[in-house]
Protein backbone atom coordinates (compact mmCIF):
# COMPACT_ATOMS: atom_id res chain seq x y z
CA UNK A 1 0.00 0.00 0.00
CA UNK A 2 1.31 3.58 -0.46
CA UNK A 3 2.30 5.79 2.17
CA UNK A 4 -0.19 9.18 2.61
CA UNK A 5 2.75 11.13 1.30
CA UNK A 6 3.34 8.86 -1.97
CA UNK A 7 -0.57 8.90 -2.51
CA UNK A 8 -0.43 12.47 -1.80
CA UNK A 9 2.03 12.94 -4.58
CA UNK A 10 -0.04 11.02 -7.12
CA UNK A 11 -3.08 12.70 -6.26
CA UNK A 12 -1.13 16.15 -6.64
CA UNK A 13 0.08 15.47 -9.91
CA UNK A 14 -3.15 14.21 -11.25
CA UNK A 15 -5.93 16.16 -13.14
CA UNK A 16 -8.41 17.36 -10.41
CA UNK A 17 -12.08 19.09 -10.64
CA UNK A 18 -14.01 20.90 -7.47
CA UNK A 19 -17.25 20.75 -8.11
CA UNK A 20 -19.71 22.84 -5.60
CA UNK A 21 -23.28 21.06 -5.73
CA UNK A 22 -25.07 24.35 -5.61
CA UNK A 23 -24.14 25.32 -8.49
CA UNK A 24 -26.01 22.37 -10.37
CA UNK A 25 -29.90 22.54 -11.18
CA UNK A 26 -29.98 18.53 -12.03
CA UNK A 27 -27.47 15.99 -11.69
CA UNK A 28 -27.15 15.45 -15.28
CA UNK A 29 -25.29 18.28 -15.30
CA UNK A 30 -22.22 16.32 -13.90
CA UNK A 31 -21.66 14.61 -16.63
CA UNK A 32 -22.28 17.40 -19.05
CA UNK A 33 -19.77 19.17 -17.33
CA UNK A 34 -17.32 16.26 -17.57
CA UNK A 35 -17.74 15.64 -21.34
CA UNK A 36 -16.98 19.34 -21.66
CA UNK A 37 -13.58 18.80 -20.19
CA UNK A 38 -12.76 15.25 -21.83
CA UNK A 39 -11.51 12.93 -19.72
CA UNK A 40 -12.88 11.77 -16.40
CA UNK A 41 -13.20 7.63 -17.41
CA UNK A 42 -11.08 6.67 -14.41
CA UNK A 43 -11.44 8.85 -11.17
CA UNK A 44 -11.13 8.98 -7.40
CA UNK A 45 -13.12 11.49 -5.89
CA UNK A 46 -14.24 12.89 -2.45
CA UNK A 47 -17.05 13.78 -1.58
CA UNK A 48 -17.24 16.46 1.73
CA UNK A 49 -20.08 18.37 3.64
CA UNK A 50 -18.22 21.31 5.05
CA UNK A 51 -15.06 19.90 7.11
CA UNK A 52 -16.92 16.33 6.99
CA UNK A 53 -15.79 13.68 4.87
CA UNK A 54 -18.54 11.90 3.59
CA UNK A 55 -16.88 9.19 1.00
CA UNK A 56 -13.61 8.34 -0.85
CA UNK A 57 -15.03 6.74 -4.25
CA UNK A 58 -13.47 5.43 -7.38
CA UNK A 59 -14.39 4.49 -10.74
CA UNK A 60 -12.50 2.76 -13.60
CA UNK A 61 -14.10 2.08 -17.18
CA UNK A 62 -17.03 4.18 -17.35
CA UNK A 63 -18.87 2.79 -20.99
CA UNK A 64 -21.07 5.39 -20.56
CA UNK A 65 -20.77 9.18 -19.41
CA UNK A 66 -17.98 10.73 -17.54
CA UNK A 67 -18.39 10.44 -13.91
CA UNK A 68 -21.50 8.51 -14.24
CA UNK A 69 -20.93 6.90 -10.98
CA UNK A 70 -20.43 9.73 -8.95
CA UNK A 71 -23.91 11.70 -10.74
CA UNK A 72 -25.71 7.87 -9.91
CA UNK A 73 -24.91 8.12 -6.23
CA UNK A 74 -24.96 12.45 -6.04
CA UNK A 75 -27.93 12.12 -8.01
CA UNK A 76 -29.93 9.40 -5.08
CA UNK A 77 -29.98 12.87 -2.78
CA UNK A 78 -33.59 13.87 -2.06
CA UNK A 79 -32.87 17.46 -2.18
CA UNK A 80 -32.39 16.88 -6.30
CA UNK A 81 -36.39 17.04 -5.36
CA UNK A 82 -38.49 15.63 -9.27
CA UNK A 83 -35.00 15.31 -10.77
CA UNK A 84 -33.82 12.99 -7.77
CA UNK A 85 -32.46 9.73 -9.63
CA UNK A 86 -34.69 6.05 -8.49
CA UNK A 87 -33.13 3.49 -10.06
CA UNK A 88 -31.01 1.17 -8.53
CA UNK A 89 -27.65 2.07 -9.46
CA UNK A 90 -26.24 4.28 -7.06
CA UNK A 91 -28.98 3.86 -4.63
CA UNK A 92 -26.46 3.18 -1.54
CA UNK A 93 -26.71 6.74 -1.58
CA UNK A 94 -29.87 6.68 0.49
CA UNK A 95 -28.31 4.42 2.93
CA UNK A 96 -25.27 6.83 3.59
CA UNK A 97 -28.43 9.92 3.84
CA UNK A 98 -29.74 7.35 6.42
CA UNK A 99 -26.14 6.96 8.27
CA UNK A 100 -25.38 10.81 8.24
CA UNK A 101 -29.16 11.54 9.89
CA UNK A 102 -28.84 8.35 12.54
CA UNK A 103 -25.46 9.02 13.35
CA UNK A 104 -24.78 12.58 12.76
CA UNK A 105 -27.95 14.03 13.17
CA UNK A 106 -27.47 16.08 9.49
CA UNK A 107 -31.01 15.52 7.81
CA UNK A 108 -31.45 16.31 5.28
CA UNK A 109 -28.84 15.90 3.63
CA UNK A 110 -29.27 18.83 0.77
CA UNK A 111 -26.76 18.01 -2.53
CA UNK A 112 -26.21 21.78 -2.24
CA UNK A 113 -23.81 21.57 1.28
CA UNK A 114 -21.77 18.97 -0.93
CA UNK A 115 -18.51 19.52 -2.58
CA UNK A 116 -17.14 17.09 -4.63
CA UNK A 117 -12.84 16.58 -5.53
CA UNK A 118 -12.43 14.36 -8.50
CA UNK A 119 -8.83 13.43 -9.68
CA UNK A 120 -8.75 12.14 -13.37
CA UNK A 121 -6.64 8.69 -13.74
CA UNK A 122 -7.74 8.28 -17.62
CA UNK A 123 -3.87 9.25 -18.77
CA UNK A 124 -2.63 7.90 -15.46
CA UNK A 125 0.62 5.34 -16.06
CA UNK A 126 -0.90 2.87 -14.35
CA UNK A 127 2.22 0.14 -13.25
CA UNK A 128 -0.34 -2.80 -12.82
CA UNK A 129 -1.53 -4.95 -15.13
CA UNK A 130 -4.94 -4.85 -13.34
CA UNK A 131 -5.18 -0.94 -13.94
CA UNK A 132 -9.22 -1.37 -12.22
CA UNK A 133 -7.10 -2.65 -9.04
CA UNK A 134 -4.51 -0.32 -9.02
CA UNK A 135 -7.37 2.19 -8.72
CA UNK A 136 -8.80 0.65 -6.02
CA UNK A 137 -5.74 0.26 -3.92
CA UNK A 138 -5.11 4.10 -4.72
CA UNK A 139 -9.01 4.46 -3.53
CA UNK A 140 -8.32 2.08 -0.22
CA UNK A 141 -4.92 4.22 0.79
CA UNK A 142 -7.01 7.21 1.06
CA UNK A 143 -9.67 5.61 3.08
CA UNK A 144 -6.77 4.28 5.31
CA UNK A 145 -4.94 7.18 5.35
CA UNK A 146 -8.52 8.74 7.25
CA UNK A 147 -8.99 5.82 9.33
CA UNK A 148 -5.23 6.27 10.44
CA UNK A 149 -6.34 10.06 11.72
CA UNK A 150 -9.39 9.83 12.92
CA UNK A 151 -9.93 6.13 13.72
CA UNK A 152 -12.82 4.77 11.63
CA UNK A 153 -13.25 4.82 7.79
CA UNK A 154 -15.48 7.85 6.35
CA UNK A 155 -18.97 7.40 7.08
CA UNK A 156 -20.38 6.66 3.69
CA UNK A 157 -17.22 4.35 2.50
CA UNK A 158 -19.97 1.41 3.83
CA UNK A 159 -17.85 -1.47 2.94
CA UNK A 160 -14.87 -2.69 4.48
CA UNK A 161 -12.64 -3.66 1.75
CA UNK A 162 -9.00 -3.46 3.65
CA UNK A 163 -9.01 -7.31 3.35
CA UNK A 164 -8.52 -6.69 -0.41
CA UNK A 165 -5.49 -4.53 -0.08
CA UNK A 166 -3.42 -8.14 0.14
CA UNK A 167 -5.04 -9.15 -3.72
CA UNK A 168 -1.58 -9.24 -5.79
CA UNK A 169 -1.30 -8.30 -9.20
CA UNK A 170 1.72 -8.83 -11.88
CA UNK A 171 3.33 -5.78 -12.71
CA UNK A 172 4.06 -4.13 -16.06
CA UNK A 173 7.46 -4.79 -15.36
CA UNK A 174 7.37 -8.23 -13.74
CA UNK A 175 5.22 -8.80 -17.01
CA UNK A 176 7.59 -7.50 -18.97
CA UNK A 177 10.70 -9.77 -18.32
CA UNK A 178 8.83 -12.33 -18.36
CA UNK A 179 8.45 -12.91 -21.86
CA UNK A 180 11.26 -12.10 -24.83
CA UNK A 181 9.92 -10.19 -27.51
CA UNK A 182 12.26 -11.44 -30.64
CA UNK A 183 11.75 -9.95 -34.10
CA UNK A 184 9.99 -12.12 -36.33
CA UNK A 185 12.17 -12.65 -39.42
CA UNK A 186 10.21 -10.42 -42.03
CA UNK A 187 10.90 -13.36 -44.78
CA UNK A 188 8.69 -15.47 -42.75
CA UNK A 189 5.39 -15.57 -43.66
CA UNK A 190 3.26 -15.50 -41.14
CA UNK A 191 0.46 -17.82 -41.85
CA UNK A 192 3.02 -20.42 -42.52
CA UNK A 193 4.82 -20.12 -39.28
CA UNK A 194 1.58 -20.50 -37.56
CA UNK A 195 0.48 -24.19 -39.69
CA UNK A 196 3.57 -25.56 -38.74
Amino acid sequence: MKTGQELGAILAERPQIRLRLSNFKEPAEICALARGLGGFRHYLYRITRGSLLIKYGMSYGSHGQPLERLYRQIGHCKSWGTGQLKGACGADWLVIEQLLDECLGIKPVDHRDLEVTVWDFTNYEFTLLDQRLELWKLEQGMISAYRSLVGERPIGNLQDDEWLQHRTSVSREQFDKMFVYDDIDSRVDIKEFFEL
